[in-house]
């Protein structure tokens, strides 16, 4: 290789990785072991940060086996301290692809889909709390769900 060709090479990849988002939290919490109830709510506490923020909410599922749907609906709460209150009804669909797993040996089905753009003002303590809406009221088959907030990359 010519001695200009790895300067050039490492000047592509730092740019690169200078244009991808991070993570600012990423958490998971397990449903109950009996099943999930309706009322069964799920909260998770994001750190308040030091700027305000534009960020990216995503929805993160360990699926059993025992999860015998097609989707999932849910209800998302978010509320930062008394400034600011949103409720989000969504249905997350589990893709066909991993409905049949299986017979592959995996234990778990992870899914992780985009919700919607979070608005986070500085230094304000935002809380989100996740439960479900699906019928029966009890569900089984979901081990846990995690919450992810990431920051979107830069063009």
């Amino acid at each position: 290789m010519h001695g200009h060709t790895w300067p050039c090479i490492l000047a592509i990849i730092l740019c690169l990785c200078a244009c991808t988002g991070q993570t600012r939290y990423y958490t998971y919490q397990a449903t109950p072991s009996q099943g999930w109830t309706t009322r069964d709510t799920l909260h998770f506490d994001l750190p308040a940060f030091s700027d305000t923020e534009h960020l990216q909410l995503s929805l993160a599922l360990r699926l059993t086996y025992d999860y015998p749907y097609e989707n999932l609906w849910i209800v998302v709460d978010q509320q930062q301290d008394s400034v600011y209150h949103t409720c989000d009804t969504l249905e997350i669909t589990i893709p066909p692809h991993l409905r049949s797993l299986k017979s592959e040996g995996a234990s778990f089905r992870q899914i992780e889909t985009p919700l919607f753009p979070l608005h986070l003002e500085a230094d304000h303590a935002t809380s989100i709390k996740v439960r479900h809406i699906m019928q029966p009221a009890t569900i089984t088959g979901i081990h846990d769900l995690g919450l992810k907030v990431d920051q979107p990359a830069r063009p």
